[in-house]
Parts: structure tokens; C-alpha cells; sequence
């Protein structure tokens, strides 16, 4: 070993060891924790709004639409179902800050239009929360499915 490396024989050896291969659940665990800090950097906005009314109700249908736009993009960064998820560039930074805040505003608005009581007249289930989380879910699962799309129309989308 030449005198200027400054390093025993048994720690080049430990440094040149392969490592191990992650597990798929130690890649699905990434794969949410980085969905979880996309969506809630990107969502900052509504977020704010949101909480600042003090509205408990609306509050609870934001977080049911947050939790399912959080696992239809980890869900989407883990196994794609249709087109991969975009990377991140300069004009899909601002794509998915306009998608997520409108997905979001959306859920709450068609959960607030379709359950209200003084326009259908009558409570469609028993909790009066539900099923505006249900709506607010479910357009940000829509959201979520889009994206992708979205992002091929506007000749973003990350090969490999």
C-alpha cells in the first residue's frame, strides 16, 4: 500500500464491499416519503387557506384529499399504472403547484356542492363528513392519474 493512501488494507476492503440491494418495501417507504414532501410543498397555498378558516369539516375533507393525492403519487413513483411519473423541471414545478391546489379546491367545492343539504334537500349519508371526503378523494385520484398525461402533452416526461 503506498505510504500517502493513510489507510489500513482492512478498511479498503470494507469500503470496496458491494452493499446490499434494497428491499421493495424499503423502496415503497422512499417512494411515499417523497410523495408526502411533494404534495405538501406544492400544496403550501390551500393548505394555509384552509387551516386558517377554522372550519373543522373542511379541514378533515382537505386531509382526505392530501391522503389520497399522497398515495396515488407514491403509488405512481413505485409502480406506474399507465405513463411514469414526471421528473422534476422548472415548468412542471409550476404544473403540479397549479394541478394539486386546483385538485384540492376542486375536492372541497364538488364535496361541498354535491352533499350540501339546502341543494339535494336531504343528507346522502349518515355522517354529513363522508362523503365529501369521498368526492375530495376521489378527484385527487383523478388528479393523480392525469398528471402523467398532462405532462406528455406538455413534453415533459422523464425515459429510463
Amino acid at each position: 500500500m503506498p505510504p500517502n493512501r493513510g489507510t489500513d488494507l482492512s478498511t479498503e476492503q470494507r469500503q470496496l464491499r458491494p452493499r446490499k440491494e434494497e428491499s421493495s418495501f424499503s423502496k415503497w417507504l422512499q417512494d411515499v416519503f417523497d410523495a408526502t414532501a411533494e404534495v405538501l410543498v406544492f400544496t403550501i397555498p390551500i393548505l394555509g387557506v384552509v387551516f386558517l378558516t377554522g372550519d373543522v369539516e373542511v379541514t378533515f375533507i382537505l386531509l382526505a384529499a392530501l391522503c389520497s393525492l399522497v398515495l396515488g403519487v407514491a403509488i405512481q413513483r413505485h409502480r406506474p399504472l399507465g405513463l411514469p411519473w414526471p421528473g422534476m423541471t422548472p415548468l412542471l414545478v409550476l404544473v403540479r403547484l397549479v394541478v394539486y391546489n386546483v385538485a384540492l379546491a376542486a375536492g372541497l367545492a364538488l364535496g361541498g356542492l354535491l352533499f350540501a343539504d339546502p341543494i339535494v334537500g336531504f343528507s346522502w349519508v349518515e355522517q354529513p363528513i363522508l362523503g365529501p371526503s369521498l368526492i375530495a378523494a376521489l378527484v385527487g385520484v383523478v388528479a393523480v392519474v392525469g398528471f402523467p398525461y398532462l405532462a406528455r402533452a406538455l413534453g415533459h416526461v422523464r425515459h429510463g
